[in-house]
């Protein structure tokens, strides 16, 4: 279990940076602009450590980019599978709501 919590973290380490670097920001830019430290980012960069949530919300939150983004990488926001997946959660919240 803990073999896939690496692979996890680091797969979200790579994807945080290149988010980060497609933007043009430093690790000290997205440090000062998401209260989180340029070292715990940088740890979480490299796979060394995964990110805490209020961490992760705040990275993301700073670079305007969703959990989806984080998660499922290969899914552009022109993907039709995309697209559908979140009609189908705009569905399961509305019935759920409802209720």
């Amino acid at each position: 279990m803990e073999e896939l919590h690496d692979l996890v973290s680091k797969r979200v380490g790579r994807v945080l940076r290149k988010i980060r670097e497609e933007q043009g920001l430093t690790r000290a830019q997205l440090s000062e602009k998401s209260t989180v430290s340029e070292r715990q980012i940088s740890a979480i960069e490299l796979g060394e450590k995964g990110p805490r949530l209020n961490s992760l919300e705040l990275l993301l939150r700073s670079l305007g980019a969703s959990a989806d983004q984080l998660f499922y990488p290969e899914l552009s926001e022109n993907d039709p599978t995309l697209a559908q997946i979140v009609h189908l959660a705009c569905l399961l919240y509305t019935s759920d709501a409802a209720d």
